[in-house]
């Protein structure tokens, strides 16, 4: 298996994410598989005001994020991930899909990916 470094940024990691019972994180919803990602990033409010978080898992359209302060977020914003070699940031315009305190899962609507 290829390390996380020689896949493709933002859409493949090391390891399918799963529950800890073994079973795949709610894939009966799931269009595209997820990935453990375990990588930083900064939520960008329309209004300027930036959150970092962790990003928990990650595939093609979604991604699990955990908010360092617990924010109840509007619809839409932006999320700026790092890649995990701090080389590029993937820039995307996402919708909040669901909420949960601190943990939040979104939809990734576009992107753009920046090299550093």
């Amino acid at each position: 298996m290829a390390s996380a470094t020689n896949k493709k940024f933002g859409t493949n990691a090391a390891k399918p994410a799963v529950d800890n019972a073994g079973q795949d994180d709610m894939s009966e919803n799931r269009e595209h598989p997820r990935f453990d990602v375990n990588t930083n990033g900064t939520l960008v409010l329309e209004t300027g005001f930036k959150i970092p978080f962790v990003v928990k898992d990650m595939s093609q359209r979604g991604a699990k994020l955990l908010l360092q302060h617990s924010v109840v977020l509007p619809p839409r914003f932006t999320v700026e991930i790092v890649s995990p070699d701090n080389r590029k940031i993937k820039r995307c315009k996402a919708s909040r899909q669901w909420q949960r305190g601190p943990l939040v899962g979104v939809r990734l609507l576009s992107s753009q990916t920046i090299n550093l």
